[in-house]
């Protein structure tokens, strides 16, 4: 059977993480090259980016059914709006042509093979989400730690797959809803931009699987309570090959710190992590970073 049928995939940058869209894109295709890949652009195109020339379809902010487009752009930040544009993007894709699911990655991550496991699971369910944690963390204080984790968010925003089906279409209704001004970056307030809101959804919804697999969404939270290990066919977590790792915080001049999200862990403490790394810093300068 061919998984990749009616798939598609997305993801939503601002001109200035285009050299990331590409990266994740060229690395998915790779892995699915029957499927579509939608940039979502939380910017204004003036000439830049032309389809065309990419291997994405561009979707540009302008396109989508968001109300009110200029209060939307203007109450929020870039990381804010990026994130507010997410849930508009999913139904738009969701909405072309013969697309039966859909997976949204974050800009920066890397997949290295193919996500059998999620697509085997939309043939059961409607929302598949993946969580932070899959194992207790240290609340010692260092970052990320359980309490850190209830700040942001249960489940990772950074990937979500969908089916095209009336439980998906309902949770973008009201995701949707809720991100149009209430996307904002405040802990404080119980809101963490759009991921806070994902805390919810399998209340809310029929239809929702935690897909708890460690090879999945791998990202600094993800450290402590991994096993990393580096084979010659590529990294392996606990035991399964690694699916896709999610750079979150990552700076580019300095990828030994990992992410500036966290401080308990260096490439120096995570040796397995370093060829990702230095492959991956080098796959989004090639691909126009420094432009």
């Amino acid at each position: 059977m061919d998984r990749s049928a009616g798939l598609a995939a997305c993801t939503v940058v601002s001109k200035n993480h285009l050299a990331y869209a590409r990266v994740v894109c060229e690395s998915f295709r790779r892995h699915h090259p029957a499927a579509r890949f939608f940039v979502a652009l939380a910017d204004r195109n003036q000439g830049e980016i032309a389809s065309e020339r990419e291997g994405f379809t561009l979707i540009e902010l302008e396109r989508l059914p968001v109300p009110e487009l200029p209060r939307f752009c203007f109450q929020y930040n870039i990381l804010e709006l990026n994130c507010a544009t997410k849930a508009y993007a999913l139904r738009h894709v969701l909405q072309q042509p013969d697309v039966s699911r859909v997976l949204y990655l974050d800009s920066d991550t890397f997949v290295y093979r193919e996500l059998t496991e999620a697509l085997e699971l939309l043939e059961r369910h409607s929302i598949v989400l993946t969580p932070h944690l899959v194992a207790a963390a240290a609340d010692d204080g260092r970052k990320p730690g359980e309490r850190h984790v209830l700040d942001s968010g249960i489940y990772n925003a950074g990937f979500l797959a969908l089916r095209n089906d009336a439980n998906a279409s309902s949770f973008l209704d009201w995701w949707s809803q809720r991100v149009f001004d209430k996307c904002i970056a405040d802990p404080a307030q119980g809101l963490f931009v759009d991921q806070r809101w994902l805390d919810l959804v399998p209340g809310l919804f029929d239809g929702v699987h935690v897909l708890r697999s460690a090879a999945y969404n791998l990202g600094h939270w993800g450290l402590p309570h991994r096993r990393l290990e580096a084979l010659e066919e590529g990294l392996h977590v606990n035991g399964v090959p690694l699916a896709f790792f999610h750079f979150s915080g990552l700076d580019v001049a300095k990828p030994e710190a990992i992410s500036g999200h966290q401080d308990r862990f260096t490439l120096v403490e995570v040796p397995a992590l370093r060829p990702l790394f230095e492959d991956y810093v080098a796959r989004v300068k090639a691909a126009g970073y420094d432009e």
